[in-house]
């Protein structure tokens, strides 16, 4: 547990995520987000490319370093491969979250399977 001496109270480990001065008594310059939180940014990337007849078949996501409260981020996505699976085509992808200071904060790879909303 952590003391917030502000309020006097201890909190939960996961204060420091949205409580700059427990994260600041951890080490970490600020507040910072849920790791979980960047792998959901990227499958919803993926999601609206490849719209309602895709389906994001795999992600595989790193997180690289953490993403403070107040950052900026973008995302960015590459089409790195195209195979014919047993259900459709199958588009491989590189996806990646950089903050406004160029780091890349998660990165990883995804698998999308197109037109699977008209496939029986």
């Amino acid at each position: 547990m952590l003391l917030d001496e502000f309020y006097g109270i201890e909190d939960t480990i996961e204060a420091p995520h949205f409580n700059a001065d427990l994260a600041r008594k951890g080490g970490m310059p600020n507040a910072y987000d849920f790791g979980g939180q960047r792998a959901a940014w990227l499958a919803h990337l993926l999601t609206d490319w490849c719209g309602d007849e895709g389906f994001v078949t795999d992600l595989d996501v790193r997180l690289r370093r953490p993403g403070y409260i107040g950052d900026a981020f973008w995302l960015d996505g590459t089409v790195t491969g195209k195979r014919r699976g047993a259900a459709g085509d199958v588009i491989e992808c590189a996806v990646s979250a950089t903050n406004q200071r160029g780091e890349v904060i998660a990165d990883g790879t995804a698998a999308v399977l197109l037109g699977a909303a008209r496939r029986p």
